[in-house]
C-alpha cells in the first residue's frame, strides 16, 4: 500500500518505485546483484537528477539493468535515459504483450 499511495495525479512517482527496487535488491544481498528491472509505463516517467545518480551508482555496484517498456511513448520521458533499453509499443493489447513477454527473456540474458 505504501508504494501505491506515492502517485502523482493517479500516476507513478518514478523516483519513489526506483529507490524502493533498489532496496529491496539490496536487502537480498549477492541475490540481488544483477537484476532486471522492468518499468512499464503509460505516461510521462519523471526522474529526478538524485534518482539518477543514486541508480547510476547502484547498477555500477550490482550489475543491475533497468528495462523500460513506454507504451504510447511521450516526449518528456526521463526513464529513456535511465534505462539500458528501452521498448516502444503501441499499447498493451493482447499480441502486443504476448510479443513483448517472449522478447524479454532474450533482450534481459
Amino acid at each position: 500500500m505504501g508504494w501505491a499511495e506515492k502517485t502523482i495525479s493517479g500516476g507513478t512517482d518514478f523516483n519513489f518505485a526506483i529507490a524502493e527496487a533498489m532496496k529491496k535488491l539490496s536487502a537480498m544481498g549477492k541475490a540481488g546483484h544483477n537484476a532486471d528491472l522492468v518499468f512499464v509505463s503509460d505516461g510521462d516517467a519523471t526522474v529526478s537528477a538524485e534518482t539518477v545518480a543514486a541508480w547510476k551508482e547502484f547498477a555500477e555496484e550490482t550489475g543491475a539493468r533497468i528495462l523500460y517498456v513506454a507504451v504510447a511513448h511521450s516526449m518528456y520521458d526521463h526513464m529513456r535515459q535511465l534505462a539500458d533499453l528501452t521498448v516502444d509499443v503501441p499499447d498493451l493489447e493482447a499480441e502486443t504483450v504476448d510479443q513483448l513477454a517472449r522478447d524479454i527473456g532474450s533482450w534481459m540474458q
